[in-house]
């Protein structure tokens, strides 16, 4: 079933509203659910944008309406999606699997390292999560730190790749933060956080070395309840976007 014009118009006007807002704010997350149509089980390719209260007086009203609710240490797979591929939603199920509750995605537009994503460019990943194989639901945030993603989605369980947790962790990143990265890593726990590590092969570019988990992080002791890891037979795939897009373009 396709939307027509005067539809499409609309629901696309409605959503730039809303991802101009989050452009502008760090305190705001957008939910982006598909609209499937139940005559003949299609799927707009556009999706229905909606504020999302994640822990606000209004909460309990925009869970009701939606069909969505935050529960403690409910799983959000983070990641850019470009693109999004088979391990994203992979780990998804695995996540939603060890901790009996459904998985959410989290995209932020901004990024530590990066440059902050444009409307078209958000548009773009977000046409992929109207894709019937992506099942789970996607949250749309602006927070390029953790501990931001943090506050804003209170009594989660962040799901990351070694790499990132590795960057958590890293004591660089805290130069200017008295405490370092004990009192981040503190901040996390008061705020409920924790978090569920996926492994990677040690050298990604031919498969070889040593797989590395959890296990090989530098936790600080007294923090070390924080993190936990997938086994290979709970999640494995040695793939990742910026190997689809090296691929793509090679070819």
């Amino acid at each position: 079933m396709i939307m027509n014009t005067a539809s499409a118009t609309a629901r696309k006007a409605s959503n730039r509203k809303l991802l101009e807002k989050l452009i502008e704010r760090t305190d705001v997350a957008l939910l982006a659910r598909k609209e499937r149509h139940t005559s003949d089980m299609t799927v707009s390719n556009i999706p229905i944008l909606s504020e999302l209260d994640a822990q606000g007086s209004g909460a309990k009203r925009h869970r009701k309406k939606h069909g969505f609710e935050f529960q403690r240490s409910t799983p959000i797979v983070c990641g850019s999606f470009n693109p999004i591929h088979h391990g994203h939603t992979l780990m998804a199920d695995a996540a939603s699997k060890r901790c009996s509750t459904e998985a959410v995605f989290e995209m932020s537009i901004a990024n530590a390292d990066k440059a902050t994503l444009d409307i078209e460019e958000i548009e773009k990943r977000l046409l992929q999560f109207t894709s019937d194989r992506v099942q789970h639901q996607l949250i749309l945030t602006n927070c390029a730190l953790f501990l931001d993603k943090a506050r804003l989605l209170q009594n989660v369980t962040f799901v990351v790749g070694y790499d990132t947790a590795k960057r958590i962790l890293d004591p660089k990143y805290y130069t200017t933060v008295a405490g370092g990265v004990g009192k981040i890593l503190q901040d996390f726990r008061n705020l409920g956080t924790n978090f569920l590590v996926a492994g990677r092969v040690e050298n990604p570019k031919d498969g070889t070395g040593k797989y590395l988990t959890v296990t090989d992080l530098e936790i600080p002791h007294s923090f070390e309840d924080l993190f936990d890891g997938f086994n290979e037979a709970e999640f494995r795939v040695d793939i990742s976007s910026t190997q689809l897009r090296v691929q793509e373009s090679a070819q």
